[in-house]
């Protein structure tokens, strides 16, 4: 008989086990970020990618955004290699008045979630824009 270290598992072959593969990895994000690329990430836009995609991720910009999807990642098991999520960039205000300016910021944020019913669609979308065999671009 083999010496065995540490923990062995064994298994029936007739335990149930959960599904493979499924993925419930998916988030929103509302934020904002000046310097994002925004050929990439319009303006009150939502964009699906993973977070492990470097052409999503290098372009976020280094605002609250890109700050997001950091923390996101860094959350990360050593099984998943990243995130499906869905960013919606927002205009931060530049008014000099610090309220003025967060209660626009504010606004803004709210204005986007107004696309939160549309939402569903934009996170089971594939990237040519389908739900299953129907198109939503």
């Amino acid at each position: 008989m083999a010496l065995t270290f540490g923990m062995q598992f064994t298994y029936p072959q007739d335990e149930a086990v959960p599904v493979i593969g499924a993925n419930f990895s998916k988030a929103w994000i509302i934020e904002t970020s000046a310097d994002a690329d925004a050929a990439l990430f319009p303006l009150n836009t939502p964009v699906r990618f993973s977070t492990s995609d470097k052409a999503f991720t290098d372009n976020l910009g280094t605002g609250y955004l890109a700050d997001a999807v950091r923390a996101i990642n860094s959350q990360l098991g050593p099984i998943n290699s990243g995130a499906d999520i869905v960013v919606t960039r927002v205009e931060e205000d530049t008014n000099p008045d610090p309220e003025a300016a967060l209660a626009a910021t504010s606004a803004n944020i709210v204005a986007a979630l107004a696309d939160a019913s549309e939402l569903p669609s934009q996170v089971n979308m594939n990237r040519s824009g389908f739900v299953g065999d129907r198109q939503l671009k």
